[in-house]
């Protein structure tokens, strides 16, 4: 459930970009926490209604998405990528100081590939 907010966050700032041009192919980053099957899953679902505004920009779009390691930037002073088992779900655990904190979430849009005009 949490992915699918992140992703109707995302597919709005996406919409927003695209001001109202088609959209081929979306390339976005996103944590290792977050399931990318997840992501791919819930962005096909909130752009495939023909009656939702995402589905004129972003229905027939392709969306890559680049898992990459999740960061924290912790107070001790530890700012860097974190490891599988310096995470559970959305919750770190600062691998300098053993501080527990929740990950801040997030996709980065990489690029927006607009579908060519005849």
């Amino acid at each position: 459930m949490h992915e699918l907010s992140l992703v109707s966050d995302f597919v709005r700032r996406c919409c927003d970009l695209a001001e109202g041009r088609p959209v081929a192919e979306v390339t976005a980053r996103c944590p290792s926490s977050i399931d990318v099957e997840e992501v791919v899953d819930g962005f096909s679902f909130l752009t495939s209604d023909p009656g939702s505004p995402a589905h004129a920009v972003l229905g027939g779009a392709r969306l890559e998405v680049q898992a990459v390691a999740a960061r924290l930037r912790c107070e001790c002073g530890f700012d860097g990528a974190l490891r599988d088992d310096h995470m559970a779900g959305h919750i770190s655990v600062c691998p300098s100081c053993g501080r527990i904190s929740e990950l801040r979430s997030r996709l980065e849009l990489v690029s927006l590939k607009f579908t060519p005009t005849a």
